[in-house]
């Protein structure tokens, strides 16, 4: 409510206000106010504000003299000076009190004579936010301290309460702001910024007389309405036909709309549509709609206005009324024609027309959000912005988002990536402006706040009767202005299936089922998908479509690079293109190595079920081989990554040929095997055989590698097919692969080439078997026991048999070095170190062994460590002992009766636990 004074104590408190005022300003070390007045640059470093269009200004300013001061800046001349000097004494005042004033009363001044459209704020008045636990009356108090006067609180529905203040004739905008943060008592402080429509600039394009035709032929058959298709408008009014519903309220917050127009008139909720009325220093208050650009509650009309009918039009235009258009959220011809929205309009543009041209302030808007809430609308279409930071804006927005309201805005038409406001705050549903074509509007904002794209080019729609002068008119607008309506009836849709959607579900929903435009290849569009408006109502109502019949394309054949094929395919479902990672996963089999790969596409989020396709990987060179194998003899020539040779038959390979053809590349490729009685062959190369034939030798290993420029661009993996042991794993580049020492033949044999660096085909761990260390040992009562490889036991277990002896050696060991052992024999205690397979212990004289040491020399030390334990009388198992360490026991008359040796590559993890691996007296 209006708070005023008795005129007598109001000049009295004015005159209370000033004094003090100018006396902070004085100790302050003469503040800089807006007129750029010279101050203590290290005790005063300036006052920031935030203009209209964003933009932070500086009180501070450049220390000048007087000679370099313009004749504007000094407005008193030394003898004027010293006349006013002489009267501020006598009015007990300081001569730089009353200059600091009179330069602020001049800025004031200047400032009140400037459009609002280039200050980007309203002169004379700011917004002040203030806490809870302070009264209005001690608001409005504080105003008037300030030579101003508290209007009314315009929203008091948060954690702080919006006061509009106008402030004192003789104090600009600034310095007000200044001073009100400087209170306790005031949360924040701002201008009350300018806030515009999103429509394009440009003269109104021309309006249209239409006539009764069918609307069908009107909007479908010429196209006018072609983004009803384009978002799929219709397919969603098929999807509530079987809904039952409520209509759903929808607040257009812009310049009104035209109550008369034939097309709207049925829509738009007359007894809620207000306009927000607020004379000069007066409060807000509503007054019936009267239609589209009347000015502050006068007969009067902006005769350009007709934004707010056009955006009235997008959304809930009358279906089956035989004129015009459809709205976008108006059911169309179907059962549920207009049976969606209950069409709110707010005309929150009329209050400053005195002041402005075409632009609302950020108080009207939070009135008009306030409103909005009080009258339940659950979404609101704002067509509407500013680039100041507002933060009584944001508080609005927060608070209407919080109370389960939705809220739409157009993104703006700067054509960059400039912040707007309230489009680009995380409560709120930004949305840029596409063509037909699925192209950005060159104009459109856009950037990382942005969510989602819509129509917004040559948009046909509702047009105010004032503009044409025609009952019925309609017309083409651009900008995302006409883009953010057609999400807000996408929204209302949603709620209409789904009452119980929150504005963040409905967000993430119309977020998730948007179609990617930058998947075709517009770069500028990645990441603002297109709404499509039947998926979100879908999705919405949780249903889901199954995938089992989309079409997948972009599949190709592949070269074979020994790294993981992943194409990314198109996917389409009724001809729309459907988005990976929101409408679907993707998965691959069989996409590691030549052949038939498949790809599979499962259905998340509006979508459920799977469809596959597949596609060709194939060598990129062209390596062959062929083998000898038993009883069949040379086999067929196979491709890289086919098996040569048999699995399951027992049949022996006896020799191998190898080659590469056509692959573009200087080098060659060499191989060797190891035949049984023969052991290693030489290396031979480019097919020549490797092995035997007619000798029934078997092959028991092989190893195989490039040279030259083949071996700089490829890797070669070779894996076989060994007796008892089946596949081992993939071996490269030289690496042995198959068994030594074990007598095991070889039966059959992969080889690839892998791109330089590429993923090997599978494991590479287990490539050859070989015993890495054997001993032998020998039992009371039994003598010598059988070599024992690699962790075996060697010995018995409860059958209270003594170890008497024991040989250990290396065969076919990978380095130099040999390996030297010691054992505690009963009687003798610890006898010389032995190595390399002799005798460590006694035979024929019934002596128990006690203990044991095993160590590594040479390189075999520097690339093993070697690990053994023991089953000792009484303990059982005791630890892994290493490299020299005692295992078993000393002084305790305790045989050994089993050993397990293993060797462990340098550094690696022990067999078991190494805890009480030694036990003494």
């Amino acid at each position: 409510m209006s708070r005023r004074s008795d005129k007598g104590e109001k000049d009295r408190m004015i005159r209370k206000g000033r004094i003090k005022r100018y006396l902070a300003l004085l100790i302050a070390g003469s503040m800089v106010l807006s007129t750029g007045m010279v101050a203590s640059a290290e005790e005063n470093p300036g006052v920031n504000i935030q203009t209209g269009t964003g933009q932070t200004q500086n009180t501070e300013t450049e220390v000048r003299t007087e000679t370099e001061q313009t004749e504007e800046e000094r407005p008193q001349s030394t003898e004027d000076k010293t006349q006013e000097d002489q009267a501020q004494k006598e009015n007990g005042q300081s001569g730089d009190v009353q200059t600091v004033h009179s330069e602020e009363v001049q800025a004031a001044a200047e400032e009140r004579a400037t459009p609002a459209e280039e200050l980007g704020y309203v002169p004379g008045e700011i917004l002040v936010s203030y806490s809870t636990d302070v009264s209005e009356d001690e608001v409005a108090q504080t105003a008037e301290e300030k030579d101003g006067e508290l209007i009314e609180t315009v929203d008091d529905s948060g954690d702080q309460n919006l006061a509009l203040v106008t402030i004192s004739d003789e104090t600009t905008v600034e310095t007000a702001v200044a001073e009100y943060t400087a209170d306790p008592a005031i949360a924040y402080a701002e201008p009350n910024y300018l806030m515009e429509s999103y429509e394009e600039s440009g003269d109104v394009a021309t309006a249209t007389q239409e006539t009764t035709d069918d609307i069908k032929s009107q909007a479908e058959d010429t196209g006018k309405q072609w983004y009803l298709d384009y978002v799929k408008a219709k397919d969603a009014w098929k999807e509530l036909e079987n809904v039952t519903g409520e209509k759903v309220k929808v607040a257009v917050i812009d310049t009104g709309a035209d109550i008369n127009h034939e097309d709207l008139k049925q829509i738009i909720d007359r007894k809620l549509s207000v306009e927000l009325v607020r004379e000069e220093g007066d409060t807000y208050h509503t007054e019936a709609l009267r239609g589209d650009g009347y000015k502050n509650g006068t007969g009067e009309q902006n005769a350009k206005s007709t934004h707010g009918t056009h955006v009235a039009g997008i959304i809930a235009a009358q279906s089956g009324n035989q004129l015009g258009i459809q709205g976008t959220g108006s059911g169309g011809e179907t059962a549920k024609a207009n049976q969606i929205i209950n069409l709110v309009v707010i005309d929150a543009f009329s209050k400053v027309n005195e002041k402005t041209e075409d632009s609302a302030t950020v108080g009207d808007v939070v009135k008009a959000l306030s409103y909005a809430r009080e009258t339940g609308c659950k979404i609101v279409n704002l067509s509407l912005g500013t680039q100041a930071q507002s933060q009584a804006l944001e508080q609005a927005v927060t608070e209407t988002y919080e109370s389960g309201v939705t809220i739409v805005c157009a993104a703006g038409n700067d054509g960059g990536t400039t912040a707007t406001y309230p489009s680009d705050y995380d409560t709120t549903i930004s949305v840029i402006n596409i063509d037909a074509s699925g192209a950005k509007s060159d104009r459109s904002n856009y950037g990382s706040a942005k969510d989602l794209s819509a129509p917004g080019t040559d948009i046909y729609s509702t047009y105010s009767v004032n503009v044409s002068g025609n009952e019925t008119s309609y017309g083409y607008l651009s900008g995302t202005s006409m883009a953010s309506p057609i999400v807000a009836a996408g929204a209302a849709m949603m709620l209409y299936a789904n009452p119980n959607l929150t504005p963040t579900q409905i967000k993430s929903i119309l977020c998730s089922t948007a179609v990617d435009l930058g998947a075709e290849g517009k770069d500028d569009l990645t990441g603002y998908g297109c709404v499509d408006l039947a998926a979100a109502v879908q999705v919405g109502s949780g249903q889901k479509t199954d995938l089992s019949q989309a079409e997948i394309s972009g599949l190709a054949d592949y070269s074979y690079t020994g790294k993981e094929i992943t194409p990314d395919p198109t996917v389409r479902l009724s001809g729309k293109r459907l988005i990976s990672g929101t409408d679907y996963t993707i998965s691959y089999s069989e996409n590691k190595k030549p052949g038939t790969a498949t790809v599979t596409i499962t259905g998340t989020g509006a979508y459920t079920g799977q469809a596959t396709a597949t596609f060709q990987i194939q060598d990129s060179a062209k390596l062959k081989y062929r083998v000898h194998a038993q009883t069949y003899g040379w086999m067929n020539w196979v491709t890289g990554g086919k098996s040569a040779g048999t699995t399951g038959e027992s049949k022996r390979l006896e020799s191998i040929r190898l080659q590469i053809e056509n692959t573009g590349y200087s080098g060659e490729i060499q191989y060797c095997t190891q035949v049984q009685t023969y052991g290693w062959l030489d290396w031979v190369k480019n097919g020549a055989e490797s092995g035997t034939t007619g000798q029934s030798k078997r092959l028991e290993a092989i190893r195989i590698k490039l040279t030259g420029e083949l071996a700089e661009h490829y890797d070669i993996y070779y894996r076989v097919h060994a007796q008892t042991y089946g596949w081992l794993d993939w071996a490269k580049n030289g690496e042995i692969a198959g068994t030594e020492w074990y007598s095991k033949r070889l039966e059959a044999i992969e080889v690839r080439l892998v791109e330089k660096g590429g993923t090997a085909p599978g494991n590479t761990t287990n490539v050859y078997k070989h015993p890495g260390v054997r001993y032998q040992t020998h039992v009371q009562t039994y003598g010598w026991q059988g070599n024992k490889f690699d962790g075996d036991l060697s010995g018995t277990t409860g059958l209270a048999k003594r170890l008497e002896g024991i040989k250990i050696s290396l065969p076919g060991q990978d380095y130099t070095g040999e390996i030297t052992y010691q054992t505690h024999v009963q009687t003798y205690g610890w006898q010389d170190w032995v190595k390399n397979g002799a005798l460590a212990g006694t035979t024929g004289e019934s002596k128990r062994l006690e203990g044991i040491r095993i160590k590594l020399t040479g390189e075999m030390a520097e690339h093993y460590d070697i690990y053994y334990r023991v089953h000792s009388q009484t303990y059982g198992w005791l630890g892994w002992a290493k490299n020299g360490e005692e295992a078993g026991t000393e002084g305790l008359s305790k045989r050994l009766e089993a050993i397990q040796i293993r060797l462990v590559e340098k550094g690696g993890k022990a067999p078991g636990s190494t805890a009480n691996a030694f036990r003494t007296k």
